[in-house]
């Protein structure tokens, strides 16, 4: 994903030159030397401003603000929730504090990609129970998953299990049924469940693969202004061993080559 272009806001010292020369010395000097700035997640003109960045394969939150009182203020919340044992990652939690740099106004926190990797980690998990062998290559693609994590994108009530299966066409427009893994979240979590659906029909319904394949490309033309390509084929990956887990947990006949093929498409994806 290209880096977006440098933002100039006179008001926050971090941002006054459009060249971004403070905010990179004041990661400098918490320890994030060369990072750089992947997402522009929101800006308030001469308040405040949120930055999602990358230092190597980890990522960050950055909050930049016109006063460095904010700053002081916010991380003094941060400190308090952590006494308490709410910042530890587990829910209930706040993102851990990385760091605060008072003269250029901003504070530092870890990215959480919570709840889709702590998915695929279990995906995994129950792939590794029924066979070891492709619990292992599950396992690769997830580490491959948790060291390109993409910056989010923009946030809404997302259906969680958007398959063929939950879509109707009730003439005067589209049903969905099946709400009950909705969350928060891109538009690609959807995007890249229905576009995996292709590699699980062909596997599970053989008959059916060319006209799942027909549709499913028809799908990808008509939302490919709508979707970043890279955070579709993560998510994609992700939903790859998603359906790769249900077979490892029902066990049909022949699930293991099924579940093979299903591992092998995330291998490329994420590749």
């Amino acid at each position: 994903m290209e880096e977006p272009a440098p933002l100039e806001d006179p008001a926050l010292p971090a941002l006054a030159s459009g060249r971004h020369d403070a905010l990179a010395a004041a990661l400098a000097r918490l320890g994030l030397r060369g990072a750089r700035t992947v997402a522009l997640l929101k800006h308030h003109p001469g308040s405040r401003c949120t930055l999602a960045i990358a230092a190597g394969t980890d990522r960050y939150v950055v909050k930049l603000f016109a006063d460095a009182t904010k700053v002081l203020a916010l991380s003094a919340v941060h400190q308090v929730l952590a006494g308490a044992g709410l910042a530890s990652g587990r829910g209930p939690t706040v993102p851990r504090l990385i760091g605060v740099d008072t003269d250029a106004a901003l504070l530092v926190t870890e990215m959480y990609a919570a709840h889709a990797l702590e998915d695929i980690h279990r995906y995994v998990c129950t792939i590794g129970s029924a066979a070891g062998e492709l619990g292992g290559r599950a396992g690769a693609v997830w580490d491959r998953l948790a060291a390109d994590i993409p910056p989010p994108g923009y946030s809404d009530l997302r259906h969680g299990s958007f398959y063929l299966s939950h879509v109707f066409d009730l003439g005067d427009g589209p049903g969905v049924i099946d709400w009950d893994s909705f969350r928060q979240g891109p538009v690609e979590v959807d995007a890249g469940m229905m576009s995996a659906m292709a590699a699980r029909w062909t596997v599970r319904r053989p008959h059916h693969a060319a006209a799942a394949q027909r549709a499913i490309a028809a799908f990808l033309n008509e939302v490919g202004d709508l979707v970043d390509p890279a955070r579709l084929r993560w998510y994609r990956a992700a939903a790859l061993l998603k359906f790769a887990s249900y077979l490892a947990r029902r066990r049909p006949d022949g699930w293991a080559v099924s579940a093979a093929t299903l591992i092998g498409d995330a291998e490329i994806v994420s590749a």
